[in-house]
C-alpha cells in the first residue's frame, strides 16, 4: 500500500501546478503520519498476511497437527523448511497419525546439517517454521504466559544412531519480527532431547521480554522492529536442529517428533 501511495503521490505531484503541489504533499504527509506509530510501523497492515495467514483467532492451540480440514483452512502446518545447501544440509517433514500414541497427531522432522569439523560445526542448522493453525495468527490473551510444545526422538527410528538432539527456538511476533529464545540473558538456550521415545515438554516464557528473548536479524522485520517482543499475536514458531555427540568427520543428522504447540497460564 505504501508503494502504491508513493507512486500515486509522485504521479499527482509531477502533474500538479506549483499552487497545487503544496496541498498534495501535505495530504500525503498527513496520511503517512496517521498510519504510523512512534517507531514508524504502519498500523492497518496485517503483517501476518505476508506469509499467507488469513486472519486472527482467539484460542489456546497454536498448532496440533491434527486431521486436515479444508472448510476451516486447516491445510498445511508448515510455513517453510530451511537447510544450509552449501554444507549439504537437508530437511524433510511429515505429519504422522498414530491412534495408539499419547500424541495422536505429530510432526516428524528428519534433518541433516553436514559433516562436523574440529570445532563440532557442521553448517548452519536446518530448521522448520510451523505456521499458526487454520491459516490464522493466534492472538494471545494476557492470562497465557507460556507457549509449550512437546518433542521426542522416536525409538523406532533406524535412519541414524541415537544422539541427543539440540533444539533452539524462534518465534515470529505481531510485528513479523523474529525473536530467539534465550531463557536467560546472554545465553543461547537449547532444549535437549535426551532419550528415545519419551515426550519432553518445552516451555517458552512469552512475558520474559529482553531477559528471555533476543532480536534475530537474519530474517523477518528486523530493521523496523520494536524494542521488545510483541507477543500479543503469534505468527510462526521456528525450530532449529542439531545433534550432540560424534567427533570430527561425523554427520550431524537426526530425527525428532514435535507435537501440540499451545498456550497455557
Amino acid at each position: 500500500m505504501g508503494i502504491v501511495l508513493g507512486g500515486m503521490g509522485y504521479y499527482l505531484i509531477d502533474r500538479a501546478t506549483s499552487e497545487e503541489r503544496g496541498p498534495v504533499i501535505r495530504h500525503i504527509e498527513q496520511w503517512i503520519e496517521s498510519h504510523r506509530e512512534e517507531k514508524g510501523e504502519i498500523n492497518d497492515i496485517q503483517l501476518h498476511s505476508f506469509v499467507g495467514l488469513k486472519g486472527v483467532r482467539d484460542e489456546q492451540i497454536f498448532q496440533d497437527f491434527g486431521k486436515p480440514d479444508r472448510q476451516r483452512n486447516k491445510i498445511n502446518p508448515i510455513q517453510h523448511l530451511w537447510a544450509d545447501a552449501y554444507h549439504h544440509g537437508s530437511i524433510m517433514a511429515r505429519v504422522i497419525h498414530d491412534a495408539n500414541d499419547r500424541q495422536t497427531y505429530y510432526l516428524r522432522v528428519e534433518f541433516a546439517n553436514g559433516t562436523k569439523d574440529e570445532e563440532q560445526w557442521a553448517g548452519f542448522r536446518s530448521n522448520v517454521a510451523i505456521r499458526a493453525q487454520n491459516e490464522m495468527a493466534l492472538r494471545r490473551s494476557p492470562e497465557y504466559r507460556w507457549l509449550t510444545f512437546f518433542v521426542r526422538y522416536p525409538k523406532s527410528d533406524s535412519t541414524s544412531p541415537f544422539r541427543r538432539v539440540e533444539i533452539t527456538v524462534r518465534v515470529i511476533d505481531a510485528r513479523f519480527t523474529h525473536w530467539e529464545y534465550r531463557g536467560v540473558p546472554d545465553l543461547y538456550y537449547s532444549f535437549l532431547v535426551n532419550e528415545p521415545d519419551k515426550w519432553i515438554p518445552c516451555d517458552l516464557d512469552l512475558e520474559g521480554g529482553l531477559n528471555a528473548w533476543k532480536l534475530f536479524d537474519a530474517d523477518g522485520n528486523w530493521k523496523y522492529a520494536t524494542t521488545k517482543p510483541d507477543f500479543s499475536m503469534l505468527v510462526s514458531v521456528i525450530l532449529e536442529f542439531s545433534t550432540l555427540g560424534g567427533g570430527p568427520g561425523s554427520e550431524d543428522r537426526g530425527v525428532v517428533d514435535i507435537a501440540d504447540l499451545h498456550l497455557r497460564p
